[in-house]
């Protein structure tokens, strides 16, 4: 009887252990999905800034 107590707690810890993982690989996957995004939206405006810089020095030479 108590090699089948031991079983189930060994068990039922070992699914909130795995579940307690799967948590929080989820949270750190959706950190890293924020993370891309900013990265994205931070290389549009440097594109976006690149793009009008040799009009804003021809501007500023005049």
């Amino acid at each position: 009887m108590i090699d089948m107590e031991n079983h189930l707690f060994r068990s039922l810890a070992l699914t909130g252990f795995l579940g307690g993982i799967r948590k929080l690989h989820l949270f750190l996957s959706y950190l890293i999905e924020i993370f891309e995004r900013l990265l994205n939206q931070e290389k549009i405006h440097i594109y976006f800034l690149e793009s009008i810089l040799p009009q804003a020095l021809w501007v500023a030479g005049k």
